[in-house]
């Protein structure tokens, strides 16, 4: 165990059902990874806490985690 509270655990991908959806179920933070630049697919219902390009994107921004 790693002892961190899903509210400060955050997972990072690019499948917007398992990556993103998933997580949020169980209160973790998703970072969704838009390789392609085209946003979110028209109609879709997941809403990532943040939206990067590639995971190098990362390095340049640290997400600050707000206590709930």
């Amino acid at each position: 165990m790693l002892g961190v509270d899903p509210a400060e655990t955050w997972m990072v991908g690019d499948n917007l059902e398992w990556e993103v959806a998933a997580p949020q179920r169980l209160g973790i933070h998703a970072i969704w990874v838009d390789g392609t630049g085209e946003g979110l697919p028209a109609g879709s219902m997941v809403r990532p806490d943040r939206i990067i390009r590639t995971v190098t994107d990362l390095l340049h921004e640290t997400p600050a985690v707000t206590a709930a």
